[in-house]
C-alpha cells in the first residue's frame, strides 16, 4: 500500500532559517516553536495524509562554519527542532520524510551547498560533521527514508555517496536523492542509493529498471518514492507526496 504524504518543505514559508539560524545570513532570525511545528503535522493529519516531507539543511540552514567557510558541526537548534518534530509525529501518527540539502540553493547564490555538492573534501566533512549527528538524532520508527539531495545531479553523487555511507554507519535508514528522470541514471550509479524518488512524470518499476539498467529496481525490496507528485495515484510507490 503506497504512503500518501504531504509536502510540507519548510514553517512558516522561513525557507533556511525555519527549523535553526543560517550562518549565511547571521542576521535572519530563526523562531521555531513546537507549536509552529506541529501545525502542519495536525493539518497533514486530518487531510488523511500518513507523512510529511521536510527540509533540515536547506540554503545552509543549522551548519556551523569556520572561519574559512568550511563546515565544522552542525547546529544544536537543528537537532532540538528534529526531536520535537519527531515528537509530534508520533503523538499524530505520521511518518517523516527528511530532504537533507536542497541543490535548487545553488542557483540562488548558496556557495556552502554548492561546495557540498561539488564532492570531495567538504562533502566529506559534511557527511562526518552534519550527517551523521543527525542521523543519530532521527527516529528509525518515524523516518521512512532521508533524501540526501532534493534535486540532484550526477555531479553530486559523489556528495550523496559519502552522505548514505555516514547516515548508515549510525542508524537503519533508507538513503534516496530526488532527481529527474533526466539525472536519475547517473545519481543511482554514482550515489549508492538505497531507494529511488523519482521527481517529474512517475516511471513504472519495470520502466524505472530499465532505464537505470538495474534489475534489482524490478524488485519490491527497492523502495519507489514520489518526493513531488502531482496526484496520490502511484501503485507499486512505497510513498508519495503531494
Amino acid at each position: 500500500m503506497t504512503i500518501v504524504g504531504a509536502r510540507v518543505g519548510f514553517l512558516r514559508g522561513d525557507y533556511g532559517h525555519d527549523l535553526a539560524e543560517n550562518p549565511r545570513f547571521p542576521t535572519w532570525p530563526c523562531t521555531f516553536d513546537p507549536m509552529e511545528a506541529y501545525r502542519p503535522l495536525i493539518e497533514a493529519r486530518r487531510a488523511g495524509r500518513e507523512a510529511v516531507r521536510l527540509f533540515l539543511c536547506e540554503g545552509g540552514e543549522g551548519l556551523r562554519l569556520g572561519a574559512d567557510g568550511a563546515v565544522t558541526g552542525v547546529s544544536e537548534r537543528l537537532l532540538h527542532a528534529i526531536e520535537v518534530i519527531q515528537e509530534g509525529a508520533a503523538l499524530h501518527g505520521l511518518y517523516l520524510y527528511w530532504s537533507l540539502l536542497d541543490a535548487s540553493s545553488v542557483e540562488e547564490g548558496d556557495a556552502v551547498t554548492g561546495s557540498i555538492l561539488a564532492g570531495g573534501d567538504a562533502a566529506a566533512r559534511f557527511a562526518e560533521r552534519v550527517a551523521a549527528p543527525i542521523a543519530k538524532a532521527l527516529d528509525p520508527q518515524r523516518t521512512l527514508a532521508l533524501d540526501a539531495v532534493s534535486g540532484a545531479t550526477g555531479e553530486s553523487a559523489e556528495a550523496v555517496a559519502l552522505i548514505g555511507d555516514a547516515v548508515r554507519a549510525e542508524a537503519p535508514i533508507v538513503i534516496t536523492a530526488g532527481a529527474s528522470a533526466a539525472h536519475l541514471p547517473a545519481v543511482w550509479r554514482g550515489g549508492k542509493l538505497d531507494g529511488v524518488d523519482v521527481r517529474g512524470p512517475l516511471a513504472t518499476r519495470a520502466e524505472l529498471a530499465a532505464a537505470l539498467e538495474d534489475p534489482r529496481v524490478a524488485e519490491e525490496r527497492v523502495p519507489l518514492f514520489a518526493g513531488d507528485a502531482e496526484a496520490p495515484d502511484a501503485p507499486g510507490y512505497a510513498a508519495v507526496f503531494v
